[in-house]
């Protein structure tokens, strides 16, 4: 079964891996393979540790454009469900998905600093929701997740999902305050 991501926001750390071929003059672009994932950014430094690792691959062919990744916010792409390999977790985008597709599930970065930490007993109570990587770092959290269009998350700051905007953009949307 094929799933259609959109993407509403990414994780903070990038990395890019370059085609086989040394002398390729293309291998920076139409042979490499794209990383994303939660991450914590410390001053220069990029933290990608926490007790679920995974990660989302985009391929050259995928319709990403890596030099701005801010044009890809709302975009929707094919993908398969989330294999594991490796103890990590691991979403392969196929490619840009048909005009008028409906989203099956919304690719989402939750910052702590924003949304407030993930609690991670509620959340395995939750359906629709695929915690894709889930990194910490002095305090701090940030988890890349993937939602179903009906899928709550709850977190210390309140209960967050997915809504359309006036604009007809989604967006992730505080819908209750968490009881204390």
């Amino acid at each position: 079964m094929e799933w259609c991501v959109q993407v509403l926001s990414f994780g903070s750390a990038w990395w890019v891996r370059p085609g086989q071929d040394r002398n390729d003059p293309q291998r920076y672009t139409q042979h490499a393979a794209y990383f994303n994932t939660a991450g914590i950014v410390h001053g220069s430094n990029v933290h990608v540790a926490g007790p679920v690792r995974g990660l989302v691959r985009f391929n050259a062919n995928s319709g990403l454009d890596p030099h701005r990744t801010a044009h890809n916010l709302e975009k929707l792409f094919r993908s398969h469900p989330i294999e594991v390999y490796r103890n990590t977790n691991r979403l392969l985008i196929l490619g840009p998905a048909e005009q008028h597709t409906v989203a099956t599930h919304f690719l989402v970065s939750l910052d702590s600093r924003l949304y407030g930490m993930i609690l991670r007993d509620r959340l395995l109570c939750e359906t629709g929701v695929e915690l894709l990587a889930l990194s910490r770092f002095r305090g701090r959290q940030e988890a890349l997740c993937l939602l179903a269009p009906e899928a709550h998350v709850p977190t210390t700051n309140g209960v967050w999902a997915v809504m359309q905007t006036l604009h007809g953009s989604p967006k992730l949307t505080l819908i209750g305050e968490e009881e204390q």
